[in-house]
């Protein structure tokens, strides 16, 4: 049992040295990328979950829009809200950026808004 014990560990000491290594440095959280190699190295077991808790980078949204055939599209669950638009590329006009981040959040809301009264029996309009 306690070679078990110490073969998961060993496993997971390997796999957060190896995760902090080739992690990005400026994604890296809560310290240096430097002193997470240092602290995962030195205190084993402890430095490694550190690192899953405190100091390994956020999973980012990595897609999922409309045509995109990646494990991120698979993954999504068929609850999660889509975008309804794709992100533009160019960021030169921050005003029309803006504009159309508020009315893609208004017709969200719209859109909940809806299903909320759908779910409820249809009971009742919107106070106002």
């Amino acid at each position: 049992m306690d070679a078990i014990l110490l073969l998961v560990l060993a496993g997971l000491w390997i796999y957060c040295l190896v995760d902090a290594v080739v992690s990005d440095k400026n994604a890296v959280r809560a310290l240096p990328k430097w002193l997470w190699v240092l602290l995962i190295v030195t205190l084993f077991g402890v430095g490694a979950i550190a690192w899953l808790v405190f100091g390994r980078p956020a999973k980012a949204f990595t897609g999922g829009y409309e045509g995109d055939t990646g494990p991120a599209r698979r993954a999504r669950p068929a609850s999660a809200p889509r975008r309804l638009r794709p992100v533009r590329a160019d960021r030169g006009d921050e005003v029309a950026d803006i504009e159309a981040r508020i009315q893609e959040r208004d017709q969200l809301l719209a859109r909940w808004a809806e299903e909320d009264r759908k779910r409820s029996g249809g009971a009742g309009s919107p106070e106002g």
